[in-house]
């Protein structure tokens, strides 16, 4: 959604904007090691057609912090906003981000919510979690070891802790010592409920939830602190999925085709969701 951003005031003053290095864990490198194991397993083809599908030809992407952080610079209070969107001011124009456009980026699904994910039962005896892992708290960079191997009790377990590692380290953009919690064992045991549950909802809440305080105490350290230099860099690190935000930046703000993603030529520049458009595999500087 567009709407005037002259009259509108920042959430961050300009004279507290920075340069900073912003960095994510996702490394979608690691992509390869899940489609080998379940090329080995002979489940490829169920993994081509699960429910995050459309993010599987991303593991040569770049992501554009710098693209983020000048985006978050420029958010606006935007008197009628909702507390779960963003707005931002591009030259005169007002820009919306929220859950339509995380929607048209990444086709996830939306839906009713648990009240809370740590109401979903754990992992019971015999799960993939136990028997893998005998039910403990488990880092991802294990998950990514034991994909690597080829001792697995059956093909489809290769789908469940695929998926555990797909949502936890590129969904949710989690470092590799981050240790999964119950409920995401528990979800993944009945991969039909998994794949229905409103990945939309919970990725989206936590993506703008991390994307909105981003900013923060950094805006507020260099403010007090007099000794701040220009040319310092300070970093941060975005979790969720703020690719989401860097596809929709391409879509809605038309002068940024070239310089961090090329639009794809043909039918598939016109293609649902909309990240499947853009080719981003220029590094950005």
């Amino acid at each position: 959604m567009v709407n005037g951003g002259e009259n509108l005031v920042y959430k961050h003053p300009e004279d507290n904007w920075f340069d900073a290095r912003v960095n994510i864990y996702c490394k979608l490198s690691n992509l390869t090691v899940i489609r080998d194991a379940m090329d080995r397993v002979g489940m490829l083809r169920r993994w081509e057609h699960g429910v995050f599908r459309q993010f599987l030809k991303m593991d040569r992407e770049f992501f554009s912090g710098k693209l983020c952080h000048i985006l978050l610079c420029r958010e606006l209070n935007y008197p009628s906003a909702r507390p779960d969107e963003m707005w931002f001011r591009v030259g005169e124009r007002a820009v919306r981000f929220g859950k339509e456009e995380f929607l048209l980026v990444t086709g996830l699904r939306f839906g009713p919510m648990p009240v809370s994910v740590h109401s979903i039962p754990k992992a019971a005896q015999g799960s993939v979690h136990h028997r893998y892992f005998r039910g403990s708290p488990t880092p991802l960079k294990d998950i990514l070891g034991r994909l690597n191997r080829d001792e697995f009790d059956e093909a489809e377990d290769v789908i469940k802790l695929g998926y555990v590692y797909f949502l936890s380290h590129v969904m949710l953009g989690r470092e590799y010592r981050w240790k999964v919690p119950d409920w995401i064992w528990g979800l993944v045991e009945d991969i039909t409920v998994f794949e229905a549950f409103p990945w939309g909802t919970y990725i989206y809440s936590v993506t703008i939830y991390w994307l909105g305080i981003a900013l923060n105490d950094r805006t507020k350290g260099r403010k007090q602190n007099r000794n701040y230099s220009s040319r310092q860099d300070l970093g941060y690190c975005l979790y969720g999925f703020p690719w989401a935000l860097m596809y929709w930046a391409m879509e809605a703000i038309p002068v940024l085709s070239g310089s961090v993603g090329k639009r794809r030529r043909g039918r598939n520049g016109h293609g649902f969701p909309r990240l499947t458009r853009w080719n981003c595999r220029k590094k950005p500087p």
